[in-house]
């Protein structure tokens, strides 16, 4: 799994994760952190069903799960607590709020000394 610092704003960039251009390719992450993300991930408390936002995705961080010629990103905003799933030709956005300090202690650890990742967005 790698991380990947994004452009916050839809744009056309030949390196990019739907549409939101790549500003900078992070580590690869580490055995516990890829524990930790996939526990976030697959944990039902970690998503709200039953509000829909009305703020746009606007993702900083995004995580590539690859495996064969197989991708799925995970994007991740911090100023409107929402992620978005892709792959396989398909986008699915959620609420993140309930994880939301794990995804940005997470993010701030991949990316030490990043001054857009305060959780406020933006680049």
């Amino acid at each position: 799994v790698q991380a990947l610092r994004l452009e916050p704003r839809l744009g056309v960039a030949l390196e990019n994760v739907d549409g939101f251009k790549i500003l900078k390719q992070g580590p690869m992450l580490t055995a516990p952190q890829i524990d930790l993300l996939k526990n976030i991930i697959h944990d039902e408390k970690s998503y709200d069903f039953d509000h829909v936002k009305r703020h746009p995705m606007d993702p900083v961080v995004a995580y590539r799960f690859k495996k064969g010629t197989d991708v799925v990103h995970v994007s991740v905003s911090f100023a409107g607590n929402l992620w978005q799933f892709s792959g396989f030709g398909q986008k699915q956005v959620e609420d993140n709020d309930a994880v939301r300090a794990e995804l940005l202690k997470l993010a701030q650890d991949l990316f030490p000394g990043d001054g857009g990742l305060t959780g406020e967005g933006g680049k």
